[in-house]
């Protein structure tokens, strides 16, 4: 029988607090990211990334100290800076406009589907739920229910003419130089602290940010649904009905589009904005694939989300159905 989703309630109490409640997960997950990255490659990911967060000033740091106390090892903070997850995500409206949260998560860590959590937290603003990984300090996918629900999908990589990994390689050197935000960091904050779909989008096109980014938001009133195509300074809002992948929209840049297929996978949940899904049927190819770990519907207005994790396109959790 399928594992269910794990809910769990940790309050104020941030990624510490969650790893302490999932050690088993939190087991499974570094020995999936050893696997993948290598113990010297986990080690020295470690080292540059703790050097860049201690000199931007990032107001996680003491969670990620305490986290790399729990998680015995190399790891913890490789995993908060990687940025090859893709996604897929849609702003999508009823007859009356109310819009739906539509959310994908692919991820080359294997296991990380059957080792998905969802995190009842809580911030100035009031709770919200996160469905996250054990040792994730930032934000990706949430819902606060009455107030709005938000994923992070990421960019493109920018073009330095050195093939992808060379750009890849010349991006991370470029993201260590900078101050701001990870987005997903910013993501976990406007959760904590925006009490409506106004202050979340105010917040998510003006805050200075590490790296560029993209966001699907969505509130609870007739027309709040949008995404956000930012840059480190600059940001361009699309209005819902709309979807995102790994593929600038509209910002004026070039860059390698992250996963398989962004522009099919945008395509494909187009065909969805103006018919939300209340339930996962409609998760099909090219939006489904063997790196797909996450699928998940949020409607922020009736506090409803629905979630399954999956692992080379197959089902490895039970569907979770919540009402908040």
């Amino acid at each position: 029988m399928m594992p269910e989703i794990p809910v769990i309630d940790i309050g104020t109490g941030g990624a510490s607090a969650l790893a302490k409640s999932c050690p088993e997960q939190v087991t499974e997950l570094r020995l999936a990211m050893r696997r993948r990255f290598g113990a010297l490659g986990l080690r020295l990911g470690d080292v540059a990334t703790r050097s860049w967060l201690r000199r931007s000033e990032n107001p996680f740091l003491a969670e990620f100290e305490s986290l790399a106390e729990l998680w015995n090892g190399a790891g913890v903070y490789i995993l908060n800076a990687m940025s090859d997850f893709s996604s897929t995500s849609a702003a999508v409206t009823d007859h009356q406009g109310y819009f739906r949260l539509v959310r994908v998560v692919d991820w080359r860590v294997e296991g990380a589907g059957r080792n998905l959590v969802l995190a009842r937290q809580r911030g100035a603003a009031g709770a919200f739920l996160a469905l996250t990984w054990p040792g994730m300090v930032g934000v990706i996918s949430a819902m606060a229910k009455g107030r709005f629900a938000a994923a992070l999908n990421q960019p493109p990589q920018a073009i330095h003419r050195l093939g992808k990994r060379g750009d890849w390689l010349i991006n991370r050197v470029e993201l260590s130089r900078h101050g701001g935000l990870p987005a997903d960091h910013l993501l976990r904050q406007v959760f904590e602290t925006a009490p409506d779909f106004v202050t979340a989008r105010q917040m998510l096109c003006d805050t200075p940010l590490a790296a560029s980014a993209i966001f699907t938001l969505v509130g609870v009133k007739p027309g709040e649904g949008c995404v956000i195509e930012r840059t480190r300074t600059e940001a361009a809002v699309r209005p819902g009905p709309a979807a995102a992948a790994n593929h600038w929209c509209q910002m004026p840049l070039a860059g390698h589009a992250i996963g398989k297929d962004s522009a099919g996978r945008q395509r494909a949940m187009e065909r969805l904005l103006n018919y939300p899904p209340a339930r996962l049927t409609w998760l099909a190819p090219p939006v489904l694939n063997k790196d797909t770990r996450v699928a998940m519907v949020a409607d922020p207005l009736a506090g409803t989300l629905v979630a399954q994790g999956w692992d080379r396109c197959e089902q490895v959790t039970c569907p979770l159905v919540l009402n908040s």
